[in-house]
């Protein structure tokens, strides 16, 4: 079984998901990134998902067009604690 090999993204500015089969539970792997932009759209990536990127401190812009992304979960996303003051969703 070969071991799964997990790499740092540390000085990720923006990460382009769109069009790709991502969803929520990859959202995860990218809480320790200290990417400031994440686009998101054409993806499966629903509220859930929203709300573990919101978390990420250092995350200023989500762009969530043509997601599974709903306004109540902008809203939800938008009242995490400890998420970036700047932080901007657009959906």
């Amino acid at each position: 079984m070969r071991a799964r090999r997990r790499f740092r993204l540390l000085a990720l500015r923006t990460l382009w998901l769109n069009g790709t089969a991502v969803s929520d539970a990859g959202m995860t792997h990218l809480t320790g990134c200290s990417q400031v932009s994440i686009q998101i759209g054409q993806t499966k990536v629903g509220d859930a998902g929203l709300l573990v990127l919101a978390a990420i401190p250092t995350l200023t812009s989500i762009s969530a067009s043509r997601s599974l992304v709903t306004a109540e979960g902008v809203a939800a996303a938008m009242e995490v604690p400890g998420r970036n003051e700047a932080l901007r969703i657009s959906n």
